[in-house]
């Protein structure tokens, strides 16, 4: 965690986890190692998903997507299912079809797709294979900020 917080500026950046699922999108408060990395570390969540008690859950209409635009989105995909990040992909499309156009995190490549069974499990290894992700995303590229 220190060294995620020391090489980026996570009080300075938006984060969001969304998931197309059944034609809406679905967020949480937090989203199991992803979400409390991202929490502990400082990132800013949305107001929307701020406002979901912690430990909840929504199931939102794709009409608010804008309102879960962040500077990074992160969305999961089934490994264990063999599953993709194409398979993620097709989900948000069946949400909305031209969702990566109304992101600002999608159009400026800052929409990553991990696999769930990391980043939804919660151990100390989830944690840890977190972490490093999170460095190795947010540290290989200059990070892209809306309000610049």
């Amino acid at each position: 965690m220190a060294q995620l917080q020391r090489l980026v500026n996570a009080p300075g950046i938006t984060v969001s986890v969304m998931e197309g699922s059944g034609g809406a999108i679905s967020v949480q408060h937090s989203y199991g190692s992803l979400g409390k990395v991202l929490r502990d570390a400082g990132f800013r969540f949305p107001a929307l998903i701020d406002a979901i008690p912690e430990g909840g859950e929504q199931e939102l209409s794709a009409e608010l997507l804008p309102d879960l635009d962040a500077d990074v989105i992160f969305d999961t995909f089934r490994g264990d299912r063999g599953e993709t990040p194409a398979d993620a992909d097709e989900r948000m499309q069946e949400a909305l079809p031209d969702y990566c156009a109304q992101l600002w995190a999608c159009r400026n490549e800052q929409y990553f797709r991990l696999p769930r069974d990391e980043a939804y499990a919660i151990s100390y290894q989830s944690l840890s294979s977190i972490t490093t992700m999170l460095v190795a995303l947010m540290n290989s590229q200059t990070l892209l900020t809306r309000d610049q």
